[in-house]
C-alpha cells in the first residue's frame, strides 16, 4: 500500500479496561513464555520474505520528519519483512511543548517523506484522539481492528525502552503487540532489574516476532543517522544548513510555508507518540526522534 494512503479513522476515545473484550487466544501468545530465544531458519526466512505478514507500529512527533525517520522506518519493514507499518504521530503531549507544527502539516510532511514507498500507512489516530494519549490505548485499538491472531509489532528506541517502567499500564504493552527495542549496532545497554524480570520467558531473537501475535520482547539493532527533529529546527531557525537531513519534498514544503523560521528550541523536544508526564517515552537518540 502506497505511503501516500493516509490511513484516517474515527479514534474514539477508550481506556485500557474498555479494551478488556480484546482477548488473544494462548496459541497467539508469545512462545518466549515458554521456550527459549531462538532464531528462525534460513528457510523460515527466505519464505517470509516472499510473503511479508504483521503490522508494525512506529511513533513520533515527527516535527519534522527526517531522513533518520526514513532510514529507519524502512529498515524497521524489510529486516522483519513486515506487511506494513504504521507511522503514528502524536497529537500535542501533555509535558512537552506544542509541536511548531500544525497536526495536518506533519502529515502532510510524513506523505511526502514516504510518497513511493510501500507497505508504509500514516496513521492520524493519535491527533484525532481527544484528551491525553497512552501507548497502551493506540495498541489496543490497532488490535481490536487487527483481530487476535496477526502479528502486532511496536518498535521504541532503546533510550525510551529503559525508561518503560514509568509509562501508563506499561506491563499491559505485551497483551496486545510485540516491543522491539532498537539498538545501535555494537552497542549494549544496562537494562534495569524491573525490565531484566519483565523480559525473562519473553525475550526472543527479532526473527522470532511473527510466530505470534503478541507477547514478545526482542531487541533488534538498526543503523542510524546521527540526526534530530530538534537539530534541523535550530538549524532551519539560525539560517544554517538543514536542508540535507531531509528529503527534498520535505524541504520544499517547510520552505514554502516559512516553518521552523522561530528562535532555535521553539516547539517541541524529539519525542515519541503523546504521553503523559507519566509516560515521557522519548524515542532512542537518534532512532526516532520526532
Amino acid at each position: 500500500m502506497p505511503a501516500d494512503r493516509l490511513v484516517s479513522r474515527a479514534s474514539r476515545r477508550r481506556s485500557l479496561s474498555s479494551m478488556e473484550t480484546v482477548s488473544l487466544g494462548e496459541a497467539a501468545i508469545c512462545p518466549g513464555l515458554t521456550h527459549r530465544p531462538h532464531a528462525a531458519s534460513s528457510q523460515h526466512r527466505a519464505s517470509r520474505l516472499s510473503s511479508p505478514r504483521g503490522v508494525g507500529v512506529f511513533g513520533g512527533t515527527f516535527d519534522p520528519v527526517h531522513r533518520g525517520h526514513v532510514a529507519s522506518i524502512v529498515d524497521f519493514r524489510d529486516r522483519l519483512s513486515l506487511a506494513r507499518v504504521l507511522v503514528i504521530p502524536a497529537g500535542v503531549p501533555p509535558h512537552r511543548d506544542t509541536p511548531a507544527s500544525s497536526g495536518a502539516q506533519r502529515l502532510e510532511m510524513l506523505r511526502l517523506a514516504f510518497e513511493g514507498e510501500t507497505r508504509i500507512e500514516i496513521d492520524d489516530r493519535e491527533l484525532k484522539r481527544s484528551g491525553r494519549s497512552f501507548m497502551v490505548d493506540t495498541l489496543a485499538s490497532i488490535r481490536e481492528e487487527l483481530g487476535a491472531s496477526e502479528p502486532l509489532l511496536f518498535a521504541l528506541g532503546m533510550d525510551a525502552y529503559l525508561t518503560l517502567p514509568t509509562w501508563h499500564k506499561w506491563e499491559a504493552l505485551t497483551r496486545f503487540a510485540h516491543i522491539v527495542a532498537l539498538a545501535r549496532p555494537g552497542i549494549e545497554s544496562v537494562l534495569p532489574p524491573v525490565l531484566q524480570a519483565w523480559e525473562a520467558g519473553r525475550r526472543v531473537a527479532p526473527d522470532a516476532l511473527l510466530d505470534s501475535a503478541a507477547g514478545c520482547i526482542a531487541h533488534l539493532e538498526l543503523s542510524q543517522l546521527d540526526v534530530s527533529a530538534t537539530a534541523v529546527r535550530d538549524r532551519r531557525g539560525a539560517g544554517s544548513d538543514w536542508r540535507n537531513w531531509l528529503t527534498p519534498a520535505v524541504a520544499d514544503y517547510i520552505e514554502t510555508r516559512g516553518l521552523y523560521l522561530q528562535s532555535p528550541d521553539a516547539g517541541a523536544d524529539d519525542g515519541g507518540p503523546a504521553r503523559t508526564p507519566a509516560e515521557p517515552g522519548r524515542l532512542a537518540g537518534t532512532t526516532n526522534p520526532a
